[in-house]
């Protein structure tokens, strides 16, 4: 790891803590000097031979440097909660801007499962690492001290000690080479188990129709993903560990010179047992400091891995939208002229293209779209609502081209149900709603005596997927806006309700001047649309246009 990596999480937190900086690290060199102020009062009265007297003057020394150790080290911790807090706070706060301003498209190529699975882990491996920092920080100048301490006891001792903390050094730098790497490819590991994982939760019930399905996901995949997680990590632990290893052995060997190589060097025994009372705390600091650098390799690793994911979704922003300037905009003519959107594949190649594309819309017209799955009717509404931005082509918006000046105003005219909608668990951004007209709305539905309306949300979202469905259509129906688009919404329903929604909600939603784009395969209602349209392979077929 570079200089600058090594301390990304020391920076960040000072940065974060802004004018408290300086109280934080005085607060912790306080604790730190205290605790050494506390060896050297143990040691005298040590050397206090032939007297059972308690020194009074030094009792109160010790008193208050141990009071001051533990209120200093306490407001430390406080003032690091609060900055790694707010750094994790401030992560998220971008991380959510960043994910709301990308591209669909290149979003759902990220895979929202595996940045779920990163954020949830950097931020909490950042929340948790500032506390073993402190103790850490402390324990490092204590030990400082201490060895400066050492030097007024023996020159030929301090020699020792320094030679050796020289070499301890070295060696564990040594040992802990490559091991941010090590970690990034166990949070990438991990973050595939996850992805992976996120299937297993959401198909649950197709894997219990399915012995094979279920054995294969979790034999070959879920278990080879776990297994490639726990080695990376054991890896990366066991280099850890070695570091330990390295300062505990070397601190032994103090221990030893001091007790049995270095008293026929000294000036008396006295003098040998201030340093062997010493190195053995000079031990217990250790202990502290080697427990804060694995936590503060994993910190530095979390940024990393942070700014990574930060510059992936950065990345899938191509360029910035214009902001709102219209409250409630309107429409006379929407219209698609040679509209093309491809997809691509991992290599970068296309695999499906819709398009071209033409189609115009009218206000208050009722337009259908119909054709086989993967005939590429839902991706058409993703770009006719500009969530996929056409490759090609242009769309118009009462003649005026639709493009990142105006795209999020020309949002707004959409209030959309597709088929893989996301019902929330509140009307985000609609803040008069009527409850009564709501509870109506609900009452149409048929969903009444199932859900509620209350403080801005529905008391219940526990529903089949049908009256998710229906339940989703009150909340767009809330929305009052000039255009719908709904795909398949009629699918899932009861024959009772099917037939209310072609001839009764929709005829009342287009007299109300609505313009409707509904994706159905109910050929039966096909006489309720103004004009409908047949798509296959991602094209209006030519002489089936109906209507």
């Amino acid at each position: 790891m570079s200089d600058r990596g090594s301390t990304a999480f020391i920076r960040m937190l000072l940065d974060e803590a802004g004018p408290a900086k300086i109280q934080l690290l005085a607060f912790t060199a306080l604790a730190g000097i205290g605790t050494a102020i506390i060896i050297v009062i143990v040691n005298s009265v040590a050397d206090r031979r032939g007297t059972i007297d308690i020194d009074y003057p030094l009792l109160l020394t010790f008193i208050i440097c141990c009071f001051v150790v533990l209120s200093a080290q306490a407001r430390a911790l406080t003032l690091t909660t609060r900055a790694s807090e707010a750094t994790v706070q401030r992560l998220r706060t971008r991380v959510v801007e960043l994910i709301r301003h990308a591209d669909l498209d290149a979003f759902e190529a990220l895979g929202p499962a595996s940045i779920y699975a990163k954020i949830a882990g950097d931020t909490a491996t950042l929340s948790e690492a500032g506390t073993p920092l402190v103790y850490g920080a402390t324990s490092g100048l204590a030990l400082i001290l201490a060895t400066l301490y050492i030097a007024t006891l023996s020159t030929l001792a301090f020699f020792v000690i320094a030679t050796l903390f020289g070499a301890t050094t070295y060696l564990y730098h040594i040992s802990q080479r490559n091991n941010t790497g090590h970690l990034l490819y166990a949070r990438e590991a991990e973050s595939r188990f996850f992805e992976t994982f996120n299937h297993l939760l959401g198909g649950f019930k197709e894997v219990k129709m399915s012995a094979a399905r279920g054995a294969d996901l979790v034999s070959n995949y879920l278990a080879v993903q776990s297994l490639e997680t726990e080695l990376r990590k054991i890896a990366a632990v066991t280099r850890m560990n070695d570091g330990l290893t390295i300062a505990h052995t070397s601190f032994y060997v103090m221990l030893a010179a001091v007790v049995f190589a270095l008293p026929q060097y000294l000036d008396g025994t006295e003098t040998a047992m201030k340093l062997t009372y010493t190195v053995i705390f000079m031990l217990a600091t250790v202990d502290g400091i080697m427990k804060a650098f694995p936590v503060l390799t994993k910190a530095n690793v979390a940024i990393q891995d942070l700014e990574r994911t930060e510059a992936q979704l950065a990345a899938a922003r191509r360029a910035n939208e214009g902001p709102v300037t219209l409250a409630s905009p309107a429409m006379r003519r929407l219209e698609l002229s040679g509209v093309v959107y491809t997809y691509t594949g991992p290599d970068g190649r296309p695999s499906f293209t819709v398009g071209p594309c033409d189609l115009v819309l009218e206000a208050g017209e009722t337009v259908f779209i119909v054709g086989g799955n993967g005939s590429g009717k839902s991706t058409l509404l993703r770009v006719l609502a500009w969530l996929y931005e056409p490759r090609a082509g242009a769309i118009l918006w009462d003649g005026r081209p639709v493009d990142r000046s105006n795209v999020v105003d020309y949002r707004n005219l959409f209030a959309t149900v597709f088929s893989d909608f996301h019902l929330f668990d509140r009307l985000y951004g609609l803040a008069n709603v009527n409850p009564a007209e709501a509870q109506a709305l609900l009452e149409t539905m048929g969903l009444a005596e199932k859900t509620t309306f209350w403080g801005g949300a529905f008391t219940n979202l526990d529903l089949s997927t049908g009256q998710r469905k229906r339940l989703a259509f009150v909340a767009a129906l809330l929305e009052d806006r000039p255009v719908y688009v709904l795909d398949e919404l009629a699918a899932d329903q009861d024959s009772e309700f099917r037939h209310r929604f072609y001839e009764e909600l929709l005829p009342s939603m287009k007299a109300r001047g609505k313009t409707l784009v509904v994706v159905s395969h109910d050929e039966r209602y096909f006489h309720v649309a103004d004009r409908v349209f047949v798509m296959d392979e991602g094209r209006f077929v030519e002489g089936r246009r109906m209507r």
